[in-house]
This record gives C-alpha cells, sequence and structure tokens, in this order.
C-alpha cells in the first residue's frame, strides 16, 4: 500500500511530503504524481513547484515552496494538493495529499 502525507507549514516554508509504502516489492515501486492549484495558485505566485528527478526512490520529496513568503500583509491560509496515479507494484491507498501555508 502507498500513502502520501498532509503537510502544514508556516508563510515561507517549504512543505516536505513523505510517500509511505508498506509491503515494498523487491521489484521496485513507481508512481507518478501532479501538483494541483486549490486554494493557492502558482499564477498569483503562491507556490512554486521544486523541480524533481522522475525517479522517485526517495519517500520523501519536497514538493512546493512558497514564492510569496515575504509579504507582510495577513493572508488567509492557502492549500494546493499532491495527486498519486499509476502505481506500478504497488496499490495507492491514499491517493491526495494537501499542503497547506499557514
Amino acid at each position: 500500500m502507498l500513502s502520501i502525507n498532509d503537510v502544514a507549514v508556516t508563510e515561507g516554508g517549504t512543505a516536505q511530503f513523505t510517500l509511505s509504502l508498506t509491503n515494498p516489492n523487491a521489484c521496485g515501486v513507481t508512481v507518478n504524481y501532479q501538483i494541483v492549484d486549490g486554494t493557492a495558485t502558482v499564477a498569483s505566485n503562491d507556490y512554486v513547484v521544486a523541480k524533481r528527478n522522475a525517479e522517485h526512490r526517495s519517500r520523501n520529496r519536497p514538493a512546493s515552496q512558497r514564492a510569496d513568503g515575504f509579504r507582510h500583509e495577513f493572508e488567509p491560509n492557502e492549500t494546493y494538493f499532491v495527486n498519486l496515479s499509476n502505481a506500478v507494484n504497488a496499490t495507492i491507498s491514499d491517493p491526495q495529499g494537501r499542503g497547506t501555508h499557514q
């Protein structure tokens, strides 16, 4: 079973999502992921996607970082999502991680 956690970080912080795998497969496991806007949007510079290698051998993935961390006005919490799909040699039990910038 493959799952991803939810992450909450403060303004300007880096969100690091963790993929958890129970019963690893000796053949290796791969999974696709997509980062999707929620109330936070890439177009408004609420967050930027960190460039990552296409190989998914690590369990921890820095997925995004808040681009507007030096603003001084109040902003409500904003969210975005990391969606998992097309797993090979594993079953996805939790396909979506939610990132919240507070």
